[in-house]
C-alpha cells in the first residue's frame, strides 16, 4: 500500500467516521499505530462507548480538534503489526519464540543502568532521597513515580529491571505513563496497572512484658511484578524463582499483552451487553407506551361512546319536551326560544358532529 498524506482536519475527520480498529487495516497499520499518530499530532479520538450509542441511536458528543498548525501528516503503512495483536489465540509460547530474535538486543537486563528512560531517572531521583523512612524495610517513591518498593539495596536491580521492560514494551508499541499514584501501560489502548515489588518475609516474635506476639515483616530480595486492569484478583504475576524474572522478559511482555487482549475483549463483551439491555429496554418502553396509549385511547373511545348515548338521550327528551307543547297548545314565543336553545346545545354536546377529533 502506498503512503497516505493527509491534514489535521482530513485525519479528524477520519477517526470519528470509522473506529479505530477498521481504520487501522484500511491504513495497513496496528489499532496503537495509528492511536500514536493522532496522539502526536494532538487529534482527539472517540471515547469509550461512543460507538456503541451512535450505532444505538443515543445522543453523543463529539470532541472538538483542537488548534494546530497545519503540517501534512504521512501515513506509511506498516506490515508490522505486533505479533500479539496480530495472532489473538496464537499461545503464549508461540509468541516468545517469534520475540526472541527481534527483539534479541532488549531481552537482557544489563549490569549497569545505561541510557535510563526518564521515568526511570525520575523514580531513581526520588528513590536516591535521604529523607525515606522504610516501611517494612522496603522504600517507595509514591505518588506520581513508576512503582516501585523494594529494600534500599536492591533499588539498582529493579531501575535496571524496570528500564529494559519499558524499553522492550516501548519497542512492541506499547505506553507507559503515570496516573496519580498508579503506573500504568496502555497496550493495545488498554490501561494496566504495573507493580515492581519486593516480598516480604513474616515471622511472630513472642516480646514484652505480657509475651504479646508480634508479627515482624523482613524484605527477602524475591522481586514479583504484578499488572492488573481493574480488579487485583485479575491480575497477572511474575516472581523470582528457580528463574529470576530477569530471564524471562519475553513470558512478562507476552502475558501483558494477552491480558491486555483479553481485557479488550471484555471490554467488548460489556460494551455489547450493555448495548443489548439498552436496545431491549427500548423495545420494552415502545410496547408499553403502544400499550398504554391504546389503552388510552380505548378509555377514550368509550368515554365519547357514553356522551354519545348521553346525548341521544337528550334529543329525545327535548323531542318530547316539544311534542308535549304542540299538544298541550302550548308552544309559545317563549317555548319556542327555549326549544331552539336546547337543540343547539344538544347538537354541541352530540360527539358525531366533531367525529374528527374521535378518529385523530
Amino acid at each position: 500500500m502506498d503512503k497516505i498524506t493527509l491534514t489535521r482536519d482530513q485525519l479528524y475527520d477520519i477517526v470519528w467516521s470509522k473506529p479505530i480498529s477498521v481504520l487501522a487495516k484500511e491504513f495497513g497499520l496496528s489499532d496503537n499505530d495509528l492511536r500514536k499518530i493522532c496522539k502526536n499530532h494532538n487529534i482527539p479520538l472517540p471515547y469509550m462507548g461512543y460507538w456503541s450509542k451512535l450505532r444505538h441511536g443515543k445522543p453523543v458528543r463529539k470532541v472538538m480538534l483542537p488548534t494546530g498548525d497545519g503540517t501534512e501528516i504521512i501515513i506509511t503503512p506498516s506490515n508490522e503489526v505486533p505479533q500479539a495483536n496480530q495472532n489473538q489465540g496464537i499461545s503464549g509460547t508461540i509468541l516468545e519464540k517469534e520475540m526472541k530474535p527481534k527483539y534479541k538486543h532488549l531481552l537482557q537486563v544489563p549490569a549497569r543502568l545505561s541510557n535510563p528512560d526518564d521515568l526511570i531517572v525520575n523514580v531513581k531521583n526520588a528513590l536516591a532521597d535521604k529523607n525515606f523512612y522504610p516501611h517494612y524495610g522496603l522504600i517507595s517513591a509514591g505518588s506520581g513515580f513508576l512503582n516501585i518498593t523494594v529494600a534500599p539495596e536492591n533499588v539498582p536491580r529493579a531501575l535496571r529491571f524496570m528500564d529494559t521492560l519499558i524499553k522492550l514494551l516501548r519497542a512492541r508499541g506499547h505506553e507507559t505513563n503515570n496516573v496519580k499514584d498508579t503506573s500504568h501501560l496502555v497496550v493495545f489502548g488498554e490501561p494496566l496497572v504495573i507493580r515492581l515489588q519486593e516480598k516480604l518475609r513474616y515471622e511472630y516474635v513472642i516480646e514484652g512484658k505480657y509475651h504479646w506476639k508480634t508479627r515482624h515483616e523482613h524484605p527477602t530480595g524475591i522481586f514479583m511484578l504484578r499488572t492488573w486492569k481493574n480488579y487485583h484478583w485479575h491480575q497477572k504475576v511474575w516472581s523470582d524463582g528457580k528463574v529470576l524474572i530477569e530471564e524471562v522478559l519475553e513470558k512478562i511482555v507476552v502475558g501483558i499483552e494477552l491480558l491486555a487482549q483479553k481485557e479488550k475483549a471484555k471490554q467488548i463483551e460489556l460494551e455489547e451487553y450493555w448495548a443489548q439491555q439498552e436496545e431491549e429496554q427500548r423495545i420494552k418502553k415502545e410496547r408499553h407506551d403502544r400499550e398504554e396509549l391504546d389503552g388510552a385511547n380505548f378509555q377514550a373511545l368509550l368515554a365519547q361512546s357514553q356522551i354519545w348515548k348521553r346525548s341521544q338521550v337528550l334529543c329525545e327528551f327535548i323531542t318530547a319536551i316539544e311534542s308535549k307543547l304542540i299538544v298541550d297548545s302550548e308552544l309559545t314565543d317563549e317555548s319556542r326560544e327555549w326549544l331552539d336553545w336546547a337543540k343547539k346545545k344538544a347538537e354541541k354536546f352530540n360527539p358525531l358532529n366533531n367525529i374528527e377529533l374521535i378518529i385523530s
